[in-house]
């Protein structure tokens, strides 16, 4: 399990109505089941092997003189998921709890990429899980809503790299989140720009913006995600921003998509083969240089 801790509050608090479970870090006996965690935004299960990363061998070493397969391993301060990654390869229980909603993202993204493991195999618990729960993370934390949701739909936040996990607050110039994919020889790294929007006034002025900045950033796609639901004139502007072409498939250049469908399941429609985010502020060479030098394949 991993998980976001008391979001900034002494107290915690408990909204099951909303979709959010959040509190202190104590642990109860009864949470710490194969599949469970504790109070805190969260991910838990039991594990299958794969190639390990050199942060990783230390913690390999100490759990296996530790512990028995079956047992389980907490980190209260899960930040990058290296704990978690070592635990679910030495097929240990884990539980891993951290203050923010990026550190969830990135070892939901880890897990996904090292185990083949999705949110489905194991707990998760402090995270919106309605629209309602969505707009209450909003209210409390604009940024930890942002972080939150980018990692929903696999996009890294503007400014967050190997080195730096907090994201971009302030001035973004229109990106929050950025994903990438290879155009079909492999030549070229596309970008594709996320916008966040959690206010209720949605305008399409707001999705030419938008295009614009795809414009400026010579990006193939763009991504605006809402929490209110969108307006016609959000969606007509949108339909009439074109579309981009991919291995002989148009998809849509603007493309709005809603926390509701998000958490429905749906994803934005891009091209398949991501590369690496974690260089995403590097050169176009170095992006297929520096994952051959760390031995890492896409995370996102």
């Amino acid at each position: 399990m991993i998980g976001v801790a008391a979001i900034q509050t002494e107290q915690g608090f408990d909204s099951p109505q909303l979709g959010l479970q959040c509190g202190d870090f104590s642990l109860e006996a009864s949470h710490l089941g194969s599949k469970s965690f504790a109070v805190g935004t969260g991910l838990l299960r039991d594990a299958p092997t794969l190639p390990v990363s050199a942060s990783q061998v230390p913690l390999l070493s100490s759990y296996s003189a530790s512990s028995n397969p079956g047992d389980v391993v907490l980190d209260p301060f899960c930040g990058c998921g290296t704990t978690v990654c070592a635990a679910e390869k030495l097929d240990r229980n884990w539980v891993g709890i951290d203050i923010t909603h990026l550190s969830v993202a990135l070892i939901k993204a880890r897990l996904r990429r090292d185990f083949g493991l999705e949110p489905s195999d194991y707990q998760e618990e402090g995270t919106p899980t309605t629209t309602a729960g969505a707009q209450y993370l909003f209210e409390q934390d604009a940024f930890q809503f942002q972080f939150w949701i980018l990692g929903e739909i696999g996009a890294q936040p503007f400014g967050a790299s190997a080195g730096n996990k907090k994201g971009k607050k302030g001035a973004d110039g229109g990106i929050d989140g950025l994903m990438y994919f290879l155009r079909p020889d492999g030549g070229k790294v596309e970008k594709v720009i996320v916008s966040v929007k959690g206010g209720k006034n949605l305008s399409a002025p707001m999705v030419r913006d938008l295009a614009g900045v795809l414009t400026k950033e010579q990006a193939a796609i763009g991504i605006f995600v809402c929490l209110a639901p969108p307006t016609k004139g959000v969606l007509k502007e949108a339909s009439q921003q074109g579309g981009y072409e991919y291995g002989g498939k148009m998809y849509q250049r603007v493309q709005v998509l809603t926390v509701d469908e998000i958490l429905a399941g749906k994803m934005p429609d891009i091209p398949k083969g991501a590369v690496n985010v974690s260089y995403e502020q590097k050169a176009q060479k170095s992006l297929a240089t520096e994952s051959k030098k760390k031995g890492m394949s896409s995370l996102f």
